[in-house]
């Protein structure tokens, strides 16, 4: 049980956790076990900083359009 806490505290969902676990069987050596632990939070991290980009992305263009607009109603009220 421990194992699994630990295992949930590093970001590992109940279905990776199953994966790792069953390793630990198979591998009495516990090196596969392990480099799937580490390759967890590696996709993890990955993942975050693609969403990131991605907001970033989305932050910008929300920027622009309201700078376009700003500039069109600026226009329009000095017609």
């Amino acid at each position: 049980m421990r194992k699994i806490d630990q295992l949930k505290q590093l970001g590992l969902s109940l279905d990776e956790i199953c994966d790792v676990i069953d390793l630990y069987f198979t591998d009495p050596s516990g090196i596969q076990p392990k480099q799937k632990v580490f390759a967890v939070p590696r996709k993890h991290l990955a993942e975050a900083s693609r969403k990131i980009g991605d907001l970033q992305q989305f932050r910008a263009d929300l920027q622009a359009n309201i700078e376009r607009f700003e500039c069109f109603l600026a226009a329009k009220q000095q017609l």
